[in-house]
């Protein structure tokens, strides 16, 4: 898909399929082909941004993961730890967009805006995955 949304500005519809299906059949293609016309990097091992962003990655996960989880900790009251959680998890997730996006050097608050609001989306839906995934096993 994100080859796709690449180039779909620059080659017709009818080209579109097969180009995006020969940069695809080989990961290591794709992987080079996105780090260079999406995220604009150089796709060598020695670029640091690479690792810049496989750490944000990672901190981002397991600060995102252990932050919504205070609530519980500070408060006795279940249903009013888990709102206060959501709304945790909320600016959590969207100030790590925010910050991940500024970190790979995006300079425009409107982008790195969207990026907080996308992070938000894809987080809540992970969350959201993970309690239906509990109900149907304890159910």
């Amino acid at each position: 898909m994100a080859v796709w949304e690449t180039l779909e500005r620059y080659i017709e519809t009818k080209l579109l399929d097969s180009v995006v299906d020969g940069i695809c059949s080989d990961g290591d293609k794709t992987v080079a082909f996105l780090l260079e016309h999406r995220h604009h990097m150089e796709a060598s091992e020695s670029n640091p941004r690479i690792y810049l962003s496989g750490l944000t990655i990672a901190l981002g996960y397991f600060i995102g993961g252990l932050i919504p989880l205070l609530p519980y900790v500070l408060f006795a009251d279940g249903l009013f730890a888990l709102a206060c959680s959501v709304v945790v998890m909320v600016f959590t997730l969207f100030g790590f967009g925010v910050l991940k996006t500024a970190l790979l050097g995006e300079q425009s608050r409107k982008v790195r805006a969207w990026e907080g609001v996308k992070m938000i989306a894809l987080g809540g839906t992970a969350a959201a995955a993970s309690v239906v995934c509990v109900r149907l096993v304890h159910d």
